[in-house]
């Protein structure tokens, strides 16, 4: 009789044991997840905020590269060597040199 009781309180025990590890577990796994989605939510903001970054570098380098074409087309800078006084060639006068040729 005393060895069924002794299995019985041992069994209970490694029933408790059991019971005491899974929630240990359970609990763990809880905390674990709710980092993980706190750890988430953080790097979902900093991503956020890098692709509206990169959206608007991406925006000001179409409008400097379109800038740029037209500052360097032909007829913006003819008309800016013309503010400069400067004008077509009409009349091409040579020059011989002086000098011996040989």
């Amino acid at each position: 009789m005393k060895y069924l009781q002794k299995n019985e309180d041992e069994s209970q025990k490694r029933v408790f044991r059991l019971i005491k590890i899974a929630l240990c577990l359970l609990v763990l796994v809880f905390i674990l997840e709710i980092w993980m989605v706190n750890r988430l939510s953080t790097y979902g903001k900093q991503i956020q905020n890098i692709k509206e970054a990169q959206g608007k570098l991406i925006l000001e380098n179409q409008i400097l590269e379109n800038s740029v074409a037209q500052n360097v087309s032909l007829k913006k800078i003819e008309t800016r060597v013309q503010s400069f006084g400067f004008h077509d060639i009409k009349d091409l006068e040579y020059i011989k040199s002086s000098g011996n040729e040989n």
